[in-house]
C-alpha cells in the first residue's frame, strides 16, 4: 500500500468547502486549488489533481454526507434558518416553480386587505381586478386556511423588504414561512 501524497484533512477541507461553494467538479476544484487564492488557502497550498480528487470523493462519500448532514443539523437548531430543509449543496428544485407562480409585491398588501378584512364576494372581485391570476390562485387555494395565507403573505412581504425583490415563487421554500 502505498502513502498517501497529500494531507486526508487537507484534501477533505477542500471538499467540503468546494460543496459549500456550489462546486462539484473534480476538474474545476483541482483548477481552482492552483488558480484560486482562496483555494489554496482553504486546503493548505496542495495541487490535487482531477483523478486524486475523484478517488478520494469516492473513499470518503460516507463521510461528507454525514458531515454535511451535521451541519444542517447545528444550522437550524442555532435558529440560523427558518426552513424545515437545508440545502447545502447548491441543489436546486424546480418543480412548478414557474415565472407564472409568483407573489408581485405590489399583490401582497391588497391580498392581506382581503384576507384580514373578511370582504364579501363582490369586493373580493372588485378588489382583485387588479391582481396578477397567481394571486388569485393564492387568494382561492383552499388547502390553506386563511390564517395560513396571511402568514405566508406577512413573511414574503418581509422578505421581499428585505432583498429587495419585487417578487417570491409560491412554491419556493423560502416563500411559505416554514
Amino acid at each position: 500500500m502505498r502513502k498517501a501524497s497529500y494531507c486526508l484533512t487537507s484534501l477533505l477541507t477542500l471538499i467540503v468547502f468546494a460543496n459549500y461553494d456550489g462546486i462539484d467538479s473534480c476538474s474545476k476544484i483541482s483548477e481552482y486549488c492552483i488558480y484560486n487564492i482562496l483555494y489554496k488557502y482553504v486546503c493548505d497550498d496542495i495541487q490535487p489533481s482531477e483523478r486524486t480528487l475523484q478517488r478520494f470523493i469516492k473513499k470518503t462519500r460516507p463521510i461528507i454526507n454525514e458531515l454535511n448532514n451535521k451541519v444542517n443539523e447545528i444550522v437550524y437548531k442555532s435558529g440560523k434558518t427558518h426552513y424545515k430543509y437545508v440545502a447545502v449543496d447548491r441543489t436546486i428544485i424546480k418543480a412548478k416553480n414557474s415565472n407564472f407562480n409568483v407573489l408581485k409585491k405590489k399583490d401582497i398588501q391588497t391580498l392581506i386587505n382581503i384576507l384580514e378584512n373578511n370582504y364579501s364576494l363582490d369586493k373580493i372581485n372588485e378588489k382583485s381586478k387588479n391582481l396578477s391570476k397567481s394571486s388569485i390562485k393564492f387568494l382561492l387555494n383552499e388547502k390553506l386556511s386563511d390564517e395560513e395565507k396571511l402568514n405566508q403573505l406577512y413573511f414574503a412581504k418581509k422578505e421581499l423588504k428585505e432583498s429587495k425583490q419585487t417578487s417570491m415563487r409560491l412554491n419556493d421554500p423560502e416563500s411559505n414561512g416554514c
